[in-house]
């Protein structure tokens, strides 16, 4: 019950900065959505299978992000500045932009094809009915989980040639993963990333085409993309089902999780399955395993350790060492989210992670305040933060390509696009 009330705190901290402070993209956005409001939900208890034991440690995460929040809050409050810039002039595509436009995309369509093929003999596997959306290639990696920084790209160069080829291209590098590894995880972060950098960007537009509009109209536009975001999950959802229908056709994700929530809302099942019943797993981990605290931080900063230094390879160490042994509700439920990892490394320190993580969020803010004429740290800014909103499902923000990817987004995105800053609204 306690908790609970943390996560109604959240809320109205989030309104604060959201309607007040006018800062939509803020991380308290994220982490409220990502994290609070699955959290709630699995506080409701719709599913037989959640174990309703009180926990110390459980309470002691949630509650210290909340504090961390409020101070990050009250650090940056700078009235009702944004604290991302906005673009004030046009972008433009740089001669380096141009004639990498068609090699990295066409790059990265052929790497995830051969790292299908490396993964399990097949071009397509997920057409075959083979399962391999978790496999990750030595080095290909890298660039075949960029898929931010390839949408991102696109959309950059749409807006400054309006070429319909980067349209076709963004669409193609969603597709290809869905359809021949069965992905989903990463191009919805990919998909929330990139969304919020357009949204972000189009805010003005968005805001002087909805004025064209009469109230009546903007309620129906406002209607449609509701509707869109359903259906969308609809679909999610339906894909989920038939991953499963691979295994076993008889079987329902909601049967699977025991649901127990209201009937209207049994379509929510396989995001409660994925993100509230998360919360499960880390509960009872935390209750029922004894832990040895190593305090380096050996799978919290997983892009350092093994993306980076690849202690795995050079030192053996296993990549999943923190999970040997996990507790799992179920066979459909068996992520402990990534507060499992901060507290296997640091136990109750686990805050430490958890400040490293808003030190990077508000270095990436910081930089893309002072950005004028480039797009590198506003598009680096919207590459993490959104990360942030996926933190009930796993250690993204800490993800083992990370450090890789952000040098690659950093050096690409900075030499291939510019912003014209002639027409500087002052």
């Amino acid at each position: 019950m306690f908790l609970s009330f943390v996560c109604v705190y959240m809320f109205l901290l989030w309104s604060y900065v959201f309607f007040i402070q006018k800062q939509k993209f803020s991380i308290i956005t994220y982490i409220t959505a990502g994290v609070y409001f699955p959290l709630f939900l699995y506080l409701l208890y719709w599913s037989d299978l959640s174990d309703r034991t009180e926990s110390f440690v459980f309470d002691y995460i949630f509650v210290s992000l909340a504090i961390l929040c409020t101070i990050y809050v009250g650090i940056t409050y700078r009235g009702n500045y944004r604290h991302v810039r906005s673009i004030d002039g046009t972008i433009y595509v740089t001669k380096f932009g141009r004639q990498f436009y068609g090699v990295i995309n066409f790059i990265y369509i052929a790497l995830y094809f051969l790292e299908n093929y490396l993964g399990s003999g097949s071009a397509v596997p997920g057409l075959v009915g083979i399962d391999i959306h978790t496999y990750s290639a030595p080095i290909i990696s890298y660039f075949t989980n960029a898929q931010y920084l390839l949408l991102a790209y696109n959309y950059y160069y749409y807006k400054s040639t309006k070429r319909k080829s980067a349209l076709a291209f963004s669409l193609v590098d969603i597709i290809v993963p869905v359809m021949t590894r069965l992905a989903r995880m990463s191009i919805v972060m990919a998909v929330v990333q990139v969304g919020s950098l357009i949204l972000f960007l189009e805010t003005d537009t968005i805001k002087r085409t909805l004025s064209k509009f009469e109230k009546r109209k903007i309620k129906r536009i406002k209607q449609g993309v509701f509707l869109v975001a359903v259906i969308g999950f609809v679909t999610l959802s339906t894909f989920t089902q038939y991953r499963m229908n691979l295994h076993n056709a008889e079987f329902t994700y909601g049967s699977g999780i025991a649901f127990s929530g209201p009937e209207w809302a049994e379509w929510l099942a396989p995001f409660y399955g994925y993100f509230p019943m998360s919360f499960n797993n880390l509960k009872i981990n935390i209750l029922r395993r004894k832990v040895t605290h190593n305090y380096i931080g050996l799978y919290s900063f997983f892009s350092l350790y093994f993306g980076l230094f690849q202690v795995d390879n050079l030192l053996g160490i296993d990549t999943a060492g923190q999970l040997k042994g996990r507790l799992v509700t179920n066979g459909l439920a068996t992520v402990p989210t990534a507060f499992w990892d901060y507290y296997y490394d640091f136990g109750l320190l686990l805050v430490i992670p958890i400040i490293v993580a808003i030190l990077i969020s508000y270095n990436f803010e910081k930089k893309s305040r002072r950005e004028l004429r480039k797009l590198t740290y506003r598009t680096l800014y919207f590459w993490y933060v959104p990360y942030w909103f996926f933190a009930s499902f796993q250690n993204t923000l800490f993800l083992a390509p990370a450090i890789v990817i952000a040098v690659l987004t950093y050096y690409i995105i900075k030499h291939s696009f510019n912003v014209d800053v002639s027409s500087e609204k002052r």
